[in-house]
């Protein structure tokens, strides 16, 4: 794999949801997210899909408190997929790594002559 596959990789894949870019037009109307599931008929698995790719984008932005917020709702919904729960798993990984990365302060080294 080169390094332009992975791009493609990663732009094209939103976990399964086609119409990400419509979504994303949506919500930056001020249409609530439940409001666009319910719009385009989204399916449980779905909304919880798309409520963890914003969490996942909050997340990395730095904003805990989106991303907890979009995490959390994910977490209530009762969805019995096994895609689904590791997608959560996932996250909630890469929240603390991109936490503590934005915490850490590099300390440099100081050497003590004796």
């Amino acid at each position: 794999m080169d390094i332009d596959e992975f791009k493609t990789d990663i732009i094209n894949d939103n976990y399964g949801i086609d119409n990400i870019d419509e979504i994303a037009n949506l919500i930056s109307t001020g249409m609530s997210l439940n409001d666009v599931c319910i719009k385009l008929e989204l399916s449980e698995e779905q909304k919880s899909i798309l409520l963890l790719i914003y969490a996942r984008e909050y997340y990395i932005q730095a904003n805990y408190k989106a991303g907890d917020r979009y995490l959390k709702e994910a977490e209530k919904i009762k969805c019995d997929s096994r895609y689904v729960k590791s997608l959560i798993n996932e996250v909630r990984k890469n929240k603390n790594f991109y936490k503590y990365k934005v915490d850490e302060e590099y300390k440099s080294l100081i050497l003590k002559m004796r």
